[in-house]
């Protein structure tokens, strides 16, 4: 129930998402232990070791077979056992292991004084760090679950609804006085960690946003109260009435606390982004500087490890960046699976001058040149590509599932980095490894499945299409090289000599570009190119802080931010009316132009992007408009 609205919310991937998905768990595994034990309070004079066996049975095999389904039992099903079946029949041998298992969990359980659940929810975490078998479970089953789990709810709690009951005052009475119970799980939220420090200035708080969202979420379940109220009631522990009111008080948490959930996220979803548009350049007083804050979306991959977002937040806090933002992802299931953390965060330190869409794309430009591939890795990485065309044969998916080290169904990408060494005799740096990993990884998780392969036709396309690009990229450094050798001075061949240059400074790109404009150009396009050096400098510094902190095999990139998304309107409507290039855009001004003026208004603009089928309010459509409105008129013309 918490989840749905979390997803909903779009929390379910931040750290409180996921802190409370883990608590849900915990809370379920409790509620199996205490469970067991309400079993002894029916029997008549139990001895006083009857009320301990339940926990240290339930409790033992945690320990035993859940520490064995995370550890050496999923890794011995998949290297000894599902390996050495053909292939065809190892979805079959995976699920008769699993209904074996199930067999022999649920009695175990059940006469050794535990829950027959806790064996099922044992059975079912072993697979769970299987990542084939995890695919294979979903696919295969999920139709078929959700309707046995609406006939399980329904025989075994719709049924046991005592509707006729709930018009008695007495059932509603004590219905809502337990109600009131479930309150109880709300001081939970003190114990969450901070995540965020206090934004200055900003209209929330976002350690009480988590703390607040966290208790409400708690109150969200009511699954096992159904269950052990069914068992109390059929032992005789409850009368009719107070299983009835029992229920009425479950429902009405069921119902309402996901709404008022939601209804709270979408408070603190709006005060963020009312924090945002207070530094929206556009909307800055006038006589302004016309500076807007930098930023940067760091995108973190790292081992999983505990305390990993005390890091994140010690570093953010050393380094004046104010999270805005972060979202995280497991890839993988087992303990060694990698964690992916995207930090969207506003840097204190450093301004950068306002610059409308053209502006921006320059800064685009200068970036993707400054942190593409140097010149020695093109070539050494034009020389891998060739060597991979002549290796692989007709199945691609056969060829790259043999770089599959630990056997666990998927491609990581140190280990397709391993095996492409090995095979090219070629050392590869893990951002040409990743160029390969992008060829084929469908999904974008950073994995590779076998079935996502793509056909060798259509691996050797894109191979074509990556040794052209890099061709292309060659050439344009060779020429610039020649161009930047005849310089006086600058820092690049002072440095390194023109011979060496390995990367195209933003000093080297403004020289390139001023040739042919006038002296009012010229100068925006320096300023341009003198804050770049700034932002790589400081998206290099973060990058080396990060993966000090977090190891050797950890992976950070730093890429400027928009919080305002305004070239993406522009790509929709793009994709709307199928057009490429300027031109393309030139000539469908006419369809915007709906009153042939030779203009388009604020509402034309509107009208068109609800055509392209994009959502956005009046002010959104006022902000875009400034951004293209060059000479500020009010109008735009061809």
């Amino acid at each position: 129930v918490a989840a749905s609205a979390l997803k909903q919310g779009k929390m379910l991937d931040t750290p409180v998402g996921q802190l409370i998905v883990s608590s849900c768990v915990v809370d379920d595994i409790l509620a199996l232990i205490l469970l067991s034990m309400f079993q002894v309070l029916v029997e008549e004079n139990p001895p006083i070791i009857a009320y301990f066996i339940p926990f240290i049975s339930s409790l033992g095999f945690l320990l035993v077979l859940g520490g064995s389904a995370v550890t050496w039992l999923p890794k011995f099903i998949q290297n000894k056992i599902l390996n050495k079946v053909p292939e065809q029949h190892r979805e079959l041998t995976m699920f008769s292991i699993m209904t074996a298992m199930l067999l022999a969990y649920l009695p175990l359980l059940n006469y050794t004084k535990s829950s027959y659940l806790t064996g099922a929810f044992l059975a079912g975490a072993t697979f769970s760090q299987i990542e084939s078998a995890h695919h294979a479970f979903i696919k295969k089953t999920h139709q078929l679950m959700t309707w046995l789990l609406r006939v399980f709810f329904a025989a075994s709690i719709g049924f046991q609804v005592p509707v006729k009951l709930f018009s008695d005052p007495y059932v509603i009475g004590w219905g809502f006085i337990l109600y009131a119970c479930v309150l109880a799980k709300f001081p939970l939220m003190f114990y969450v960690p901070q995540f965020e420090d206090v934004k200055e200035g900003a209209s929330y708080n976002p350690f009480l946003r988590d703390r607040l969202i966290t208790g409400l979420a708690m109150t969200c379940r009511g699954e096992f109260s159904f269950i052990i109220a069914a068992f109390a009631l059929g032992q005789g522990l409850i009368t009719a009435k107070i299983y009835a009111a029992i229920v009425w008080a479950v429902l009405l948490s069921c119902i309402t606390s996901p709404f008022i959930l939601l209804s709270l996220i979408k408070y603190f979803n709006k005060q963020q982004l009312e924090y945002l548009k207070m530094t929206n350049p556009l909307k800055q007083k006038t006589g302004s500087d016309g500076m807007t804050p930098l930023y940067l979306h760091i995108k973190s991959t790292a081992p999983a490890s505990w305390g990993q977002q005390e890091v994140f937040r010690k570093i953010l806090n050393d380094m004046n960046l104010e999270v805005i933002d972060r979202r995280t992802n497991r890839h993988g299931r087992t303990l060694s699976a990698e964690v992916q953390t995207d930090l969207y965060v506003k840097d204190k330190t450093m301004n950068i001058k306002f610059q409308k869409i053209a502006g921006q794309r320059r800064i685009k430009n200068a970036l993707k040149a400054a942190m593409d591939l140097t010149m020695n890795e093109l070539d050494t990485f034009s020389k891998a590509i060739e060597e991979l065309q002549k290796l692989v044969d007709d199945d691609c998916a056969a060829f790259f599932m043999q770089f599959d080290i630990n056997n666990d169904g998927v491609v990581s990408i140190g280990e397709l980095k391993e095996g492409l060494e090995k095979k090219l005799s070629l050392k590869l740096t893990q951002r040409q490894a990743r160029k390969v990993m992008d060829l084929f990884d469908e999904s974008q998780d950073g994995y590779l499945q076998e079935d996502e392969m793509v056909s060798l036709d259509q691996f050797k396309f894109r191979l074509n299409n990556l040794m052209s690009d890099n061709q292309k990229r060659k050439s344009v450094s060779r020429r610039q090289t020649i161009v930047l050798s005849s310089q006086k001075s600058t820092a690049s061949s002072s440095n390194h000599g023109s011979s060496m240059i390995s990367r195209l400074s933003s000093n080297a790109l403004s020289s390139l570009a001023l040739s042919s404009l006038e002296k009012e150009a010229q100068s925006a396009i320096q300023v341009v190119a003198k804050e770049q050096d700034q932002i790589i400098a400081r998206g290099t510094a973060i990058e080396e802080a990060l993966e000090k902190a977090l190891g050797e095999k950890s992976q950070v990139v730093v890429d400027v931010w928009n919080p305002w998304p305004w070239t993406e309107l522009f790509e929709k409507i793009a994709s709307h009316y199928e057009l490429e290039t300027v031109e393309h855009f030139v000539a469908v001004f006419s369809n915007i132009d709906i009153d042939g003026g030779g203009t388009v208004d604020q509402e034309e603009i509107y009208e068109a992007l609800k055509e392209a089928g994009v959502k956005i309010s009046e002010e959104g459509v006022a902000t875009l408009f400034n951004m293209i409105d060059e000479d500020g008129s009010g109008e735009i013309d061809e």
